[in-house]
């Protein structure tokens, strides 16, 4: 399984080719992943590290409701920093109670190791980086001890000179792998890039192995009862010019089944969608109930610079209970 369902060779027209593909049509669908939401409770030290550690592109900040915001470029999304979330101590437990984790986000770097050391100067708490031949990885925390993955892949084009770290993928831990895929596949609509099981690659000579020999989940959960399959490592689905990656291991929250933004996670996923009513109509079909609308603010350049504009986004939960926004 290659990394996020990445292949060498996969030309870039090929990938603009597909989302060219989507934005032609006339049904309610989800054009990308393109905002990220990260709610804190000390917006100003994780503004810090964001801009001083990470090296995130500051893009606008202003002023709103719901309280301060800061949002930042990182590539196909932005990543909207907001006020009042929990700490980690407070957060919802899941059953083996530790604070939930069930979404990472994956920064793309040419230079893992300058990176490191980087982390490593700032007394960052990071762990060793495991090399797997086609690239590297290793994780960090931020200072509200949110888990955060950064890569070196080495089997694709590098970063243009100059440009800042981009969130390139999100990692969705998950409980029931086969369910949840066919919700992103099916009721979604995402296109499902690359699927798999048996134990990851990590070395180049096993990911060849793995590229000339692929292993193809079943379809439906029916299919995995009738097959008894070896457990899946993971799906990936495009979104945009971002890859949402799902991993089987995921607990529920202990007592309840959705996870609010802000209090059981510091993350909020956002699609844009060529059209909000209809898209919601879409998932009320599909038995999903959403929530709002509620204000979406927007970064629209102008001649005299960025500028915030409200649009309307809606919340809902996918079956499991992580929560996702969707906004026109």
């Amino acid at each position: 399984m290659a990394i996020f369902g990445s292949k060498p060779g996969v030309k870039q027209s090929e990938k603009l080719a597909r989302l060219s593909g989507n934005l032609s049509s006339n049904s309610p669908h989800l054009l990308r992943l393109g905002w990220l939401g990260l709610k804190v409770a000390d917006v100003l030290a994780e503004a810090l590290f964001l801009e001083n550690i990470l090296k995130l592109k500051f893009v606008d900040e202003g002023n709103t409701a719901s309280g301060h915001r800061v949002r930042y470029n990182c590539g196909g999304v932005e990543l909207e920093l907001v006020g009042g979330g929990a700490t980690w101590a407070t957060r919802s437990k899941p059953r083996r109670g530790q604070p939930d984790v069930s979404l990472v986000p994956s920064l793309l770097f040419n230079d893992l190791n300058r990176f490191e050391a980087g982390l490593k100067e700032q007394d960052v708490l990071v762990t060793r980086p495991f090399e797997q031949g086609w690239g590297a990885s290793l994780f960090f925390l931020d200072p509200e001890r949110n888990i955060w993955q950064a890569n070196e892949i080495r089997v694709e084009p590098a970063l243009p000179a100059g440009t800042g770290p981009i969130i390139s993928a999100l990692w969705l831990s998950v409980e029931n792998f086969p369910a949840q895929v066919n919700f992103y596949r099916e009721v979604l609509g995402l296109e499902l890039l690359n699927q798999g099981h048996n134990s990851p690659p990590i070395t180049e000579t096993a990911e060849q192995f793995h590229q000339a020999n692929p292993v193809i989940l079943p379809a439906s959960p029916l299919d995995c009862a009738l097959n008894q399959p070896e457990p899946a490592t993971g799906a990936v689905f495009a979104a945009g010019e971002l890859k949402l990656a799902l991993s089987p291991g995921g607990k529920p929250l202990e007592g309840k089944q959705e996870r609010t933004w802000g209090v059981d996670t510091a993350w909020l996923p956002g699609f844009q969608t060529n059209n909000l009513r209809e898209f919601a109509r879409k998932l009320a079909d599909a038995g999903i109930k959403t929530n709002g609308p509620y204000t979406f603010h927007y970064i629209n350049t102008t001649p005299k610079g960025p500028r915030w504009q409200a649009g309307s986004a809606l919340r809902f939960c996918d079956p499991e209970g992580h929560p996702l926004q969707v906004y026109e």
